[in-house]
């Protein structure tokens, strides 16, 4: 569930099931501009969560800091195949040090895009795609 109109919502079948289609690291398909994004705000507008007015800010400090250790562990799951053949890389190991820089760097600033508020209701529009 990741805005509040989404199509999975609407489908009874799907209804209160979590989904994440990849949406929160759409830097990865411009590589070449990455580093422009690790203090890019998150637009909140349509986001599910925005009724329940969560505090973010609480939930960012209780959580561990993200590690580059956590970052390689993780990784190292990602089958090579999922990192083979990625415009502007020469090895998996290219792109698995890419998302941990970049990770990395994105986690340490926090504070300068992690949303403070959610829109009010009167500000959120849901999207519909298709």
């Amino acid at each position: 569930m990741r805005c509040e109109n989404h199509e999975d919502d609407t489908d009874p079948a799907n209804s209160g099931q979590l989904i994440d289609h990849g949406a929160a690291l759409v830097f990865h398909h411009r590589w070449n501009t990455a580093t422009n994004t690790t203090t890019k705000p998150y637009d909140l507008r349509h986001h599910a969560l925005g009724p329940h007015q969560p505090e973010m800010a609480t939930a960012n400090a209780e959580f561990p800091p993200i590690t580059t250790e956590l970052l390689h562990e993780v990784l190292s799951t990602v089958p090579d195949t999922w990192l083979t053949n990625e415009p502007g890389f020469t090895t998996t190991t290219d792109v698995r040090n890419a998302y941990i820089t970049h990770l990395t760097a994105r986690a340490a600033a926090s504070t300068h895009w992690l949303p403070t508020e959610f829109p009010p209701p009167t500000e959120r529009t849901g999207r519909r795609r298709g």
